[in-house]
């Protein structure tokens, strides 16, 4: 609703104020139709896609036992063999009977299928209609809001209290989705240096065994991309770092982020001192992929806390609506 923006606009007139009251109350009520009119809609196209799956399969069935029939009645070699067999007719009785049977499936899906179009066409019309209710139930809410203000209503202080709140609220939003999107980053050069360090470790098997010049060629080659890939690392890992170290003073979550730390220690002093070294691709291997597994767990973590937050932000808006529409 942007109840950040709520602060700040002067408003002269106080006989405004039951209107403004009653005016509310019947946004309010629309606004929550408009949204149960929306999740309608989502959980309608759903079924629609289903059902529409549906039809086209048992069209395909349909279609499939019409041709079973029609070569049956006509000259086709299946016809021949079941007339030599003297079991023409039965054999075409029983497919007429499954072409009715698909018939009747596939024309009950079509009526379901058009009854939920018709359904999702009068939900449309009628949240058609309320495209406009939260724009204005903001300019309401932000008018009576002024109007509590200015004229030192006994709800003024708590509502800057919660506007207080939204605020700090908002700025944790920001850093956290921040610190999703660093974890993000981090993590797609991690999947890219795995991806070279394991065909570097199944070259360097080869070369092992006497794969020759062209295995530790391809080895080398591998590990040249890998090296090249280690130094985009370090820099999306100080980015994480800096995130991570922006959102702890807020937050008590277990980020675990110091294997990313021993990860770094391992993998940059060690692959390329004795990178031509079996055993250290495949040492760095094991430590980018447990890295790794460290990052998807922090950005599932980071990503609950965004969720919990965006809830708790939501919740702080509607009590705020509330409160105003509600004043006497």
């Amino acid at each position: 609703m942007g109840f950040l923006k709520l602060f700040g606009v002067k408003i002269t007139t106080m006989d405004e104020f039951e209107r403004l009251t009653n005016e509310l109350r019947q946004l309010q009520k629309q606004a929550t139709e408009k949204q149960w009119l929306d999740k309608r809609l989502t959980e309608l196209q759903s079924q629609l896609d289903e059902q529409e799956k549906a039809v086209e399969t048992l069209l395909h069935q349909w279609t499939k036992e019409q041709t079973d029939v029609r070569q049956l009645e006509s000259l086709s070699l299946t016809g021949l063999f079941y007339t030599i067999l003297g079991s023409k007719e039965q054999q075409l009785e029983k497919e007429r009977q499954e072409a009715l049977r698909a018939q009747l499936r596939l024309d009950e899906a079509k009526q379901t299928l058009e009854l939920g179009r018709y359904e999702r066409s009068q939900v449309q019309h009628r949240r058609s209609q309320l495209e406009e209710v939260e724009g204005q139930l903001a300019q309401k809410l932000e008018k009576k809001l002024q109007l509590l203000l200015d004229s030192n209503h006994q709800v003024a202080p708590e509502l800057k209290g919660y506007y207080d709140h939204l605020k700090v609220i908002q700025e944790r939003l920001q850093e956290v989705a921040e610190a999703i999107q660093a974890a993000k980053n981090y993590q797609k050069v991690l999947s890219q240096l795995i991806e070279q360090l394991d065909s570097a470790r199944s070259w360097g098997q080869w070369d092992l065994i006497g794969g020759g010049m062209i295995s530790s060629m391809a080895k080398h080659g591998h590990l040249d991309d890998a090296r090249t890939t280690v130094s985009s690392l370090r820099h999306y890992a100080k980015q994480l770092q800096k995130e991570l170290a922006d959102i702890r003073p807020h937050f008590k979550l277990d980020l675990k982020v110091s294997s990313f730390d021993r990860f770094a220690d391992i993998f940059f002093d060690n692959l390329f001192t004795d990178w031509l070294v079996q055993e250290r691709i495949n040492q760095s291997l094991e430590n980018a992929k447990a890295t790794h597994r460290n990052v998807h767990d922090l950005w599932i973590k980071l990503s609950a806390e965004k969720t919990h937050l965006q809830s708790e932000y939501e919740s702080l808006e509607n009590d705020i609506r509330l409160k105003i529409i509600n004043a006497r």
